[in-house]
């Protein structure tokens, strides 16, 4: 067949004519798609929305930009990673609206919370009330994303939320191991999780919104992975050469937080290890069949023998060590937090006692 045949045949025209289909399903593909297409401030307002519902907010960014649904590249009061106590806070954005003829403003925090089950994190929107450079409270916390927490319907189906909005007061620190209120039961590291997210995006607003300045009380000491820095509750003092220690540590994995009072004397040996609240769970053993493998008789200790069981750094997690320092190993998760928390009251008493070693 000649060129100019081929020009002339069927196949040539069902060629061109799947080509002319083609070029105009892209043309059309094209236009649909600009109008389809949804902006990144059409998505933050849409997730906005569901916290507000009903009502009508403005939604303010960075260097107070107002962002709306036409906004490509949205820029919020974070341009990178904030941590803040236990959480990591991703997102921030000033929300103004009226109530009762009156306007209010709101700091809105996305909040990543840490603690949760199995070392996991949920994060949480936290509508934060401003007035005058001071919290008035907290207008809702909405949960954005569980991470690999398990338990989301029975906080889902409980007051938890409502009552973290609820209760607020200043200088509250939300703390599931100290009030029931921020608690469902079955659900303790979930609730830290929520807990330390909303703390974190308080602590955010005062310190990088705010400019109030914290002390950390806790600068120069070691081995601070897993003590709870953040919580409140945990403190030092010294008094006639002893230093008592009330140590909340974080969790470690399914081993929930426990709450300690260690007190330690000349040469930085333990005169008193106490736990307050366990913080074991465990599935194949009831709550005191397993705390009953938490050892706690480390009076007459010193950093020396922590070191010994879990490493200069705190770096042997499993239970190596357990069974020559007569340590049981059904309870390795709960019994490597104690110790840990022995090795951070043992190695920080010259510091914390104030050189009177």
């Amino acid at each position: 067949m000649s060129v100019k045949q081929f020009f002339k045949s069927n196949a040539f025209k069902c060629i061109a004519a799947l080509l002319c289909v083609l070029l105009a399903s892209g043309i059309f593909l094209t236009i649909a798609y600009g109008f389809l297409e949804v902006t990144a401030g059409e998505r933050l307002q849409r997730a906005i929305g569901k916290i507000y519902a009903g009502m009508e907010v403005s939604v303010y960014g960075k260097d107070d930009v107002l962002i709306t649904a036409e906004v490509t590249d949205p820029k919020g009061l974070v341009s990178e990673t904030v941590t803040c106590g236990n959480a990591e806070i991703n997102d921030a954005y000033k929300i103004i609206y009226t109530e009762n003829g009156k306007e209010i403003l709101n700091y809105l925090i996305s909040s990543k919370g840490s603690g949760g089950w199995s070392s996991g994190a949920v994060t949480c929107w936290v509508a934060v009330i401003s007035e005058n450079n001071v919290i008035k409270g907290i207008k809702s916390v909405n949960v954005s994303d569980w991470g690999n927490q398990t338990l989301s319907s029975d906080i889902n189906g409980s007051s938890l939320l409502e009552n973290i909005a609820e209760k607020y007061k200043d200088g509250i620190y939300y703390d599931p191991n100290g009030d029931d209120n921020f608690l469902v039961s079955g659900a303790t590291m979930s609730s830290t999780a929520i807990c330390n997210a909303v703390n974190g995006a308080i602590t955010f607003v005062k310190t990088q919104i705010f400019g109030e300045t914290e002390t950390d009380k806790f600068s120069g000491l070691k081995y601070l992975e897993y003590i709870d820095t953040a919580n409140p509750s945990t403190s030092y003092s010294c008094e006639n050469g002893i230093v008592t220690y009330n140590i909340v540590t974080k969790p470690n994995k399914r081993a929930g937080a426990f709450t300690l009072e260690i007190k330690v004397g000349a040469g930085g040996i333990i005169t008193e290890f106490i736990i307050i609240k366990y913080g074991s769970t465990d599935g194949a053993l009831d709550k005191d069949e397993y705390n009953a493998l938490v050892k706690t008789d480390y009076a007459g200790k010193d950093a020396s023998y922590f070191k010994k069981v879990i490493g200069e750094n705190g770096e042997i997690k499993d239970n190596s060590n357990f069974e020559s320092n007569e340590i049981q190993s059904g309870a390795t998760l709960s019994n490597y937090l104690c110790l840990y928390a022995g090795l951070f009251a043992t190695a920080n008493y010259e510091v914390c006692s104030g050189g009177n070693a």
